[in-house]
């Protein structure tokens, strides 16, 4: 039995952070007037999602280079102190993710973010200290809704894919796991709701599992 979590979002509370890098990103590298708010409401999702959005809204298309451009001055405008001071785990996940390695369930983290920045987060997070898998996406290709990151970690924790959990803020981590073929588990996102367990946040989680472990069975 494993659960595998999402990272930015889901555990920690990046969304404003990444906002900060890349619609900065967009605007040096497209050269043209982009919606703040838009992009605001496309940064949870992953890049490839929020690229291919971006070129639906303003009709353009955004060639390869100037991805490896927006993602590099993305890379360059974080470092280990300013996420140490822009970002913070969510009230509750840690515990979580605790809780759940004493009942003896796996526990594993499953991410879109680059490998530069996954570095990054790994360090100021310790996240190898709460997760025994930690995967990410080698291109855009594999971002979600690709199962790619999902098949990793499973393969990674050893667990078999019908007790496995994976627990995410958006529509992509959902169908994410519907293509890898795992359950569900929503927070925050209202919209999640409708495909399974759902919980406001992480301490509601926290508490469910407290006294439901059997619901993750």
């Amino acid at each position: 039995m494993a659960v595998i979590f999402d990272l930015d979002g889901t555990l920690i509370n990046s969304i404003k952070f990444h906002f900060k890098s890349f619609y900065p990103s967009l605007i040096k590298t497209l050269k043209i007037k982009i919606d703040p708010k838009f992009v605001m409401g496309m940064i949870e999702y992953p890049t490839s999602f929020s690229l291919k959005a971006i070129e639906k809204k303003y009709r353009i298309k955004i060639s390869k280079d100037q991805i490896a451009e927006i993602v590099g001055f993305a890379n360059s405008s974080m470092n280990e102190d300013n996420v140490r001071k822009g970002v913070k785990f969510y009230p509750g996940a840690v515990s979580t993710a605790k809780l759940l390695k004493s009942r003896g369930i796996k526990v594993g983290i499953a991410t879109s973010m680059n490998s530069t920045q996954l570095k990054i987060f790994k360090k100021v997070f310790e996240l190898e200290k709460i997760a025994s898998a930690i995967t990410n996406p080698n291109s855009l290709k594999q971002d979600k809704p690709n199962p790619y990151i999902l098949n990793r970690a499973i393969k990674l924790l050893g667990a078999q894919r019908k007790s496995v959990f994976y627990v995410g803020d958006a529509p992509t981590d959902y169908a994410a796991s519907k293509n890898a073929g795992i359950k569900f588990i929503g927070v925050r996102d209202e919209r999640l709701r409708e495909f399974g367990l759902f919980f406001p946040d992480m301490r509601a989680l926290y508490k469910h599992i407290k006294t439901h472990l059997d619901d993750f069975e």
